[in-house]
């Protein structure tokens, strides 16, 4: 071989491993953005994830709502019970069908009810 042959060769081989640099750099940069993308999609703290914290989160403090209207009806009840009588014998009556003496009670039919074997 002559050397106009041997530096052909070498211009060669140079830009073979400059294109091979250039192919790897490229090959390592969409690699890393897509390694980024994937954490910022489906990682722990990914966009998917934050999103399903925040309607969880919104699910938790509905429900965190409704107990505590709960349990300010549960408070204004035991107020009432403790302090007022007339509730108290309301309740009684209601729930547990107590009457004063010299009361009776009397149950009504509704007109649209029918006793039974009546027919139309």
């Amino acid at each position: 071989m002559n050397k106009k042959d041997d530096l052909k060769y070498l211009r060669v081989t140079r830009d073979n491993k400059e294109k091979l640099k250039q192919n790897i750099r490229r090959i390592l940069y969409i690699g890393i953005c897509l390694i980024i993308l994937y954490l910022l999609l489906l990682g722990e703290n990914g966009l998917i994830a934050v999103t399903k914290y925040h309607k969880l989160k919104k699910e938790l403090q509905g429900e965190l709502e409704a107990k505590r209207a709960e349990e300010d009806s549960l408070r204004i009840e035991i107020e009432k019970l403790q302090s007022d009588s007339t509730y108290i014998e309301k309740i009684a009556r209601e729930d547990y069908g107590l009457i004063r003496d010299n009361e009776k009670i009397l149950h009504f039919k509704d007109s649209n009810e029918r006793e039974p074997g009546q027919k139309d």
